[in-house]
């Protein structure tokens, strides 16, 4: 039997396509022996390892707005402190640890402080996850175990190699991120980092991304990748892309 990784890569609010990958991958019975995440994928995915109440999950993210989520405060490091979110991780995951998990997990991050990749796999999920989403000049950097940590799209934004690494024989990977399409003229500082942080994960994500035995690339460029308002649209795109491909990963499974 060949041991299958799922990769869910970052993309902030368009990563709410991957509920929609996993839904359509459980009601075909495609079972991952192994998950990887990466930002919003690492959200995803560990809410997934751990049980969540998904359904509640999706309730939440559909009728909130985005600011709710977010602590801002003015700093040089970051805009949002993050604290909200960290609660709502440890909520959600029920304070779970990588090693109580029946699937195993990892979950990428960027150390600041050497630029190495960093893989998570062990101690309390919710931190970890925490690390990963944190986008610079958004975020505050995550300082965690004496070590301060960036977005892991920064390194591995769809984390493929991760799961090469520890095993597995056949990769689907979910790449939700911007992938070489027109941008327009960034009209403040936010976007101005947000479309070079793109710019710069496509360069990275390029030479990564094909590696995968099955690359679902749902159709969500035109979703504002900084708001939750078209969250059930993602949702759908990426439960429907998901099920157009299950005859190509029953067949390559075969």
């Amino acid at each position: 039997m060949k041991k299958i990784g799922l990769a869910l890569g970052a993309g902030s609010a368009r990563g709410l396509a991957h509920i929609g990958v996993l839904r359509a991958l459980d009601e075909h019975g495609i079972k991952a022996d192994m998950i990887s995440g990466c930002s919003m994928g690492a959200v995803v995915g560990a809410l997934y390892v751990t049980d969540a109440n998904m359904e509640m999950f999706q309730k939440l993210i559909t009728n909130m707005e985005m600011r709710q989520f977010f602590d801002l405060r003015i700093s040089t490091k970051g805009i949002v402190r993050g604290e909200k979110i960290l609660d709502i991780l440890r909520m959600f995951t029920k304070e779970k640890k990588f090693e109580d998990l029946a699937t195993p997990f990892y979950c990428i991050a960027l150390d600041i402080q050497n630029g190495k990749k960093m893989v998570f796999d062990s101690g309390y999920i919710f931190p970890a996850v925490r690390a990963s989403i944190s986008i610079p000049g958004i975020f505050t950097p995550y300082e965690y175990m004496g070590r301060t940590y960036i977005d892991g799209g920064m390194v591995e934004r769809t984390p493929i190699q991760t799961l090469r690494d520890r095993g597995a024989d056949f990769v689907i990977a979910c790449d939700v991120s911007y992938k070489g399409e027109e941008l327009g003229v960034p009209g403040n500082l936010l976007s101005t980092i947000n479309q070079t942080i793109s710019l710069m994960g496509w360069e990275i994500a390029k030479r990564q991304i094909f590696d995968a035995d099955v690359l679902l690339l749902p159709n969500v460029f035109h979703i504002n990748a900084r708001s939750n308002a078209d969250a059930e649209e993602c949702i759908e795109i990426g439960y429907k892309t998901t099920v157009a491909a299950i005859p190509e990963i029953q067949e390559k499974l075969k």
